[in-house]
């Protein structure tokens, strides 16, 4: 291993330490405080959602009380039990942002861009292309990370809370919506799917379940993408017009809440939807690349989208390619043989870099479009 390239691993997992000690600075400056002891039922309930961070109508979807709300009132006026009022309560709290957390992910984000830019091709060009423990460290470090941190902030609470506070149930709709999706979006169209492929916890565990071969061989299923995106497109759909209230009397539900596999990084696992997702997303998951993502996962949707323009990604040179089909073949999905095939619109793409091993000629790479002739 040349100076060069230890030079490189050193300055990803320096940059990797910086953002983690940026991080957790941060997140002490701003201090701690148990709010879920600031606020009563005794309280109006104007005062309890100012003090969460919430609007009054969130408040009162969490609490399960309907037919419009008077925000002056005490919050016991409305009948609503102290079990259920303390349940609201951790659950908005659940969600606040993580600043410690999102710089880790931010960090193990860059490490991979560096990885898969510069140091993670072999240098001679014949010795093994992107050696995969890099790769399954961060994932592990991803995990241990949302164990340790809890479930927010996740890639998928970032659309998720962006549409909410358009629907009026936050009220800094930049600082805690806009931002940290906008955030997000410039990620994906900057590096690709990154955020979604090497930071997301529960992407991490479904990766990890993927490389677990099969009993009698190592193939996996593989989805056609227009069936899973479609499926995908239908969810997001329905939760926009479900959390609008557009369908149904139903304004300010959020769908993906009863099915959302992030709470187990705060290991609860009360609703029995949250449970039967996480067990078909793992066990499916050891036989289908990724089911949650590919098939219901919001953050997914929006981020296959600006996929389409990312900057740095994926490339075939026509000019060097010999058509082996070995990294098509590698792809877990139907990304890279999109890619072969130069389609217009490709399935998402998570840079797990299994393509950029296999290639016998070197015409496949992670950077900027080739100049073929």
């Amino acid at each position: 291993m040349s100076r060069q390239r230890v030079l490189w691993i050193i300055i990803s997992l320096a940059i990797f330490l910086v953002f983690s000690l940026v991080g957790l600075a941060v997140s002490q400056q701003e201090g701690s405080s148990d709010l879920a002891t600031a606020v009563s039922l005794e309280m109006p309930v104007k005062n309890v959602a100012k003090t969460l961070g919430v609007t009054p109508d969130y408040l009162a979807s969490e609490m399960g009380v309907s037919g419009g709300i008077d925000k002056e009132k005490k919050v016991s006026a409305y009948n609503v039990t102290q079990e259920k009022f303390d349940e609201a309560v951790k659950h908005i709290l659940s969600h606040k942002p993580a600043v410690f957390k999102q710089f880790i992910m931010l960090g193990l984000c860059v490490f991979g861009a560096f990885f898969l830019l510069i140091w993670g091709r072999s240098e001679d060009g014949k010795t093994l292309h992107y050696n995969r423990l890099p790769y399954y460290v961060v994932l592990v470090l991803t995990i241990i990370a949302s164990f340790w941190l809890g479930k927010s902030p996740s890639p998928m609470e970032g659309i998720v809370k962006l549409f909410k506070a358009y629907a009026g149930l936050y009220p800094d709709l930049l600082e805690k919506t806009v931002a940290p999706t906008l955030m997000i979006v410039l990620f994906v169209i900057l590096v690709n799917k990154l955020i979604c492929g090497w930071a997301c916890p529960f992407g991490a565990l479904q990766e990890l379940a993927n490389s677990i071969p099969w009993i009698g061989g190592s193939k996996k299923i593989k989805i056609p993408f227009w069936i899973s995106n479609i499926v995908r497109g239908i969810l997001f759909v329905v939760f926009i017009l479900v959390l609008f209230g557009v369908v149904g009397d139903l304004k300010g539900v959020t769908i993906f809440h009863y099915i959302n596999p992030f709470n187990m990084f705060d290991l609860n696992f009360a609703a029995i939807g949250v449970v039967i997702c996480v067990l078909v997303s793992l066990i499916g998951g050891i036989f289908i690349y990724r089911p949650f993502c590919h098939f219901v996962c919001p953050m997914g949707f929006v981020s296959w989208i600006f996929e389409q323009v990312s900057i740095f990604k994926v490339r075939i040179n026509k000019d060097v390619c010999i058509k082996c089909g070995k990294c098509a073949a590698a792809c877990p999905s139907d990304a890279c043989q999109a890619i072969i095939d130069e389609k217009a619109i490709k399935p998402d793409c998570y840079s797990c870099a299994r393509c950029l091993s296999k290639c016998p000629v070197d015409a496949i790479k992670y950077g900027l479009k080739y100049k073929n002739k």
